[in-house]
């Protein structure tokens, strides 16, 4: 599968999944009615630093994410259902079957991912305060600031690696483990593509962000900063459902047509 057509099935699945859009979109909503109510909504008033308790704010950022794990399972679930089966999506199975199935495995490979970072930054971090030590503040601030910079090229590179494992695990409903060792597996065998692919869905997320930010600035612009915050929240909210449905359906498609799983029946309905 060459890269400009996983990008346009990933669109055709989208549209084809309004549905599944839509639900994406009041869940949206929902989280952003719960950040007002934590005082983090479009409409709050920027704070002093020491005025701010931060427990909410804690406290909306954990449950963010637990929300976003399990929506994601869900999304990954029905998606792969719709692709490689051609079975349409079915709300029901989004939470009873996949959200739930898969929401104890996802996190533990974003737990995994995590542990992968904070320890190459405790390396790095380690290794560059010795030289500083020994070498002194010149030479070894130099020196120090290339082993850093090494650990940000080594932190992009296990996590370029390690991308596809979220689409692996609910595709092949597998472990955290398994899902990591293919995932490099498939990206060392398809690098090429899988760059091209992860750089193209990049270009046109930032693309479509940046004018959604204009929409808002020209808001702004009016006079009117509560709208302005209040139409970039929904026309994000909109944007990232829609984009978040066909970036899955390209990537599992992309996955299930390189490691011949399927290969027949991984073409989506036609439009």
């Amino acid at each position: 599968m060459k890269i400009g057509e996983a990008i346009k099935k990933g669109f055709v699945i989208g549209k084809q999944n309004m549905a599944l859009i839509i639900l994406l979109f009041c869940v949206n909503l929902l989280m952003s009615g719960v950040g007002f109510l934590f005082g983090l909504g479009p409409t709050a008033t920027p704070r002093p630093l020491e005025e701010i308790n931060f427990l909410p704010v804690i406290a909306f950022v954990l449950l963010a994410m637990g929300v976003g794990i399990f929506v994601q399972g869900g999304v990954l679930g029905v998606v792969r259902d719709f692709v490689k089966w051609k079975e349409k999506v079915k709300l029901s199975k989004f939470f009873i079957s996949y959200a739930r199935k898969f929401f104890l495995r996802l996190l533990g490979l974003g737990f995994f991912m995590i542990g992968i970072v904070l320890i190459l930054l405790l390396v790095t971090g380690g290794i560059s305060a010795l030289i500083t030590l020994i070498a002194g503040a010149t030479i070894g601030g130099i020196i120090s600031t290339v082993f850093l910079l090494l650990g940000v090229f080594a932190i992009i590179s296990v996590m370029f690696f390690l991308f596809p494992a979220y689409f692996i695990l609910v595709v092949e409903e597998t472990g955290v483990i398994p899902a990591v060792k293919r995932s490099v597996s498939f990206v060392k065998k398809f690098f090429g593509k899988v760059l091209g692919l992860l750089v193209l869905w990049l270009l046109i997320y930032v693309g479509i962000s940046v004018v959604i930010g204009l929409i808002a600035l020209l808001i702004g612009n009016m006079g009117n900063i509560t709208l302005q915050r209040i139409v970039g929240a929904i026309l994000n909210g909109a944007i990232g459902s829609f984009m978040m449905v066909c970036i899955t359906g390209s990537w599992i498609s992309f996955y299930l047509v390189l490691s011949g799983d399927n290969k027949e029946t991984t073409t989506v309905i036609p439009e």
